[in-house]
């Protein structure tokens, strides 16, 4: 979907620069959140905007508050942190775009599922039991065109039941046909800097 768009990076200490080229013309543009009040100055057609700390913004053109056409998301990210080992036998490592043979990837107890930055993970996640990591930069995309009536991942991108110690920290989730994350009957959850993309009728 050519209305969603995002750009992405990671960074700590001294403030950056962000320079953003916009390939159509504008008269006006906003940064959100307001509250953060962000400094920024224009040269022809390049916004630069100027940031000193982890944050996330939005760059929007124009004064269409109801268009997605005319707004880029904007992340900064601090540096990752605990990324597992990729040789560890508990860590599912994805890197590039990954499809499983059906759609579905299956989690169970203790395992870590590390989805590195700039990789895609075209297919769904089901996990049962506990101490289970869903983590890193990349993305979770929903597989299918359309719903679907699997009565295993009922259209959700991370479906997790029956456990306790879930952590989901970082990762992308895109486009789901319904629920993007699920969790039920899960005790002792932590989800943090998630991103989630849509260009489908759902919610969470």
């Amino acid at each position: 979907d050519e209305y969603r768009r995002f750009a992405e990076f990671a960074f700590k200490g001294e403030p950056v620069r962000v320079d953003i080229k916009v390939n159509q013309s504008f008269s006006e543009y906003t940064l959100i959140p307001a509250i953060k009040d962000l400094p920024s100055t224009v040269k022809g057609n390049v916004i630069s905007v100027y940031v000193d700390e982890p944050m996330q913004f939005v760059l929007r053109l124009g004064n269409d508050i109801k268009s997605s056409r005319t707004m880029l998301a904007v992340f900064v990210d601090p540096p990752e942190m605990n990324v597992p080992n990729k040789n560890d036998p508990n860590v599912i490592w994805i890197e590039g775009w990954h499809e499983e043979p059906a759609k579905e990837l299956y989690l169970t107890e203790g395992k870590t599922l590390y989805i590195a930055p700039g990789a895609v993970l075209n297919s769904r996640v089901i996990g049962a039991g506990s101490n289970i990591t869903i983590t890193g930069r990349g993305m979770i995309r929903d597989p299918e065109d359309t719903r679907t009536n699997n009565v295993h991942s009922r259209n959700y991108n991370i479906n997790i039941t029956n456990g306790s110690n879930i952590r989901i920290d970082g990762i992308k989730v895109v486009d789901c046909r319904f629920y993007h994350i699920y969790l039920g009957e899960v005790k002792n959850s932590e989800i943090y800097n998630v991103k989630i993309f849509s260009n489908q009728i759902s919610t969470d």
